[in-house]
């Protein structure tokens, strides 16, 4: 990838391609598909699932084309290095900066989704509201049918990618403190 070039990439179903679920066990009429968009993931690093390594993300549907970087969902190893990340007042501030260029760039950062700081973070300290997220990703909602204009999808994608790779590249600074269980 041109951007970052230890990307990992292996076109193959539930490698870097999601596939759509039709579970046709189910009881009931209702066969539609349980997931009908495709997914692609590109992945960076050795260690953890590829939901739990630093990724640059799409997928799209005929309602959406999403893409994002970062880990949307931290399992215990990466949520306890995240933490470790952000108790340094530095990175943490540089991080809350980093995500507001973004906002200012019309990227969302994903939902907090604790209510109480973790251990070791108080009110008092800057950029607190870090330590509430359980995932550190950011991402755009594009329309769908850019899709089907290939130069331009290229071209929009990597403009995107390009504004959030400082994000991926932290995020994946945080996988290699990972510590497994």
């Amino acid at each position: 990838m041109a951007l970052e070039p230890t990307i990992d990439f292996e076109p193959k179903i539930n490698k870097a391609l999601f596939r759509i679920f039709r579970d046709t066990r189910r009881m009931g009429a209702n066969k539609a598909p349980l997931k009908s968009r495709i997914g692609i993931i590109f992945t960076q690093g050795s260690s953890g699932g590829r939901l739990q390594k630093s990724s640059f993300y799409l997928h799209f549907s005929p309602d959406e084309l999403f893409v994002s970087v970062g880990v949307r969902w931290f399992e215990k190893p990466m949520l306890d290095a995240y933490r470790e990340y952000i108790k340094d007042d530095k990175r943490r501030v540089a991080l809350d900066r980093l995500l507001k260029l973004l906002e200012a760039k019309g990227y969302k950062t994903i939902e907090k989704e604790y209510k109480r700081y973790p251990r070791g973070f108080s009110a008092e300290m800057s950029s607190v509201e870090l330590s509430l997220y359980k995932g550190m990703a950011t991402y755009k909602i594009l329309e769908p049918n850019l899709i089907e204009e290939g130069d331009r999808l290229i071209d929009t994608l990597y403009k995107i990618y390009e504004d959030m790779l400082p994000l991926q590249r932290i995020v994946y600074e945080i996988s290699l403190r990972a510590k497994e269980d």
